[in-house]
């Protein structure tokens, strides 16, 4: 229950990128994940800036506190770590050429705090 919620970034990607949400609405028995990734706009430093704003639906799975997604037709896989100190999700996309993309999200509403 820890990842659900709505959880967004101050700073896009890589501290310059394109601003990203992540919407967790649902974790299963068996730590199953289901929800929404959304990037914002491109900006002038994005890997790929013919690629507009976007919202992917997902299935995940949670392993400890890490939460691996692979959204619906797209080529790029996130694992989003949650740090419960700093009260926040380290959120990693590989893209398809290998090269990695952080961004940290903050939560504006979660169901539950804690374990």
């Amino acid at each position: 229950m820890r990842f659900v919620g709505v959880w967004s970034s101050e700073i896009g990607y890589n501290g310059v990128g394109r601003q990203a949400m992540a919407i967790v609405t649902t974790v299963s028995a068996d730590m199953r994940a289901e929800g929404y990734v959304l990037n914002g706009p491109p900006t002038a430093h994005v890997y790929d800036p013919s690629v507009g704003a976007s919202t992917l639906p997902f299935h995940a799975e949670i392993d400890g506190d890490v939460l691996t997604v692979k959204p619906e037709n797209a080529k790029i896989t996130y694992a989003a770590k949650l740090n419960l100190q700093a009260d926040g999700i380290t959120f990693v996309s590989v893209r398809p050429d290998g090269k990695l993309a952080t961004v940290v999200l903050k939560p504006i509403w979660r169901l539950a705090n804690g374990g």
